[in-house]
């Protein structure tokens, strides 16, 4: 098990396994915090609390059970589309975009 909090088990270096995972993270938020604003001015729905909830979630599963960055990214880019477009076609909590 890899614990992203105290980095046992990643390579703690400088640009390490560690820091990249939490680089990730911050180009998660911004992703996530992009296509809120984006798709939302387009007219689209989009749930940006169930993309934040559903991508970090699955982050966290997945960099915890195999420590690698770059399928816990492609699964948390796999949460922005499931959480932010899936679920916001049903459930759209933006606020209309794009009304001047």
């Amino acid at each position: 098990m890899y614990n992203l909090f105290t980095g046992s088990g990643f390579d703690t270096g400088f640009m390490g396994e560690w820091s990249l995972a939490w680089l990730s993270l911050v180009i998660l938020f911004f992703i996530i915090a992009i296509a809120n604003k984006w798709i939302t001015e387009f007219g689209y729905g989009f749930n940006a609390l169930m993309a934040y909830a559903v991508s970090f979630i699955g982050f966290f599963i997945v960099i915890s059970i195999t420590g690698s960055t770059k399928w816990s990214f492609l699964t948390g880019i796999i949460g922005v589309i499931v959480g932010g477009f899936l679920v916001g076609y049903f459930w759209d909590t933006s606020d209309g975009g794009g009304d001047w």
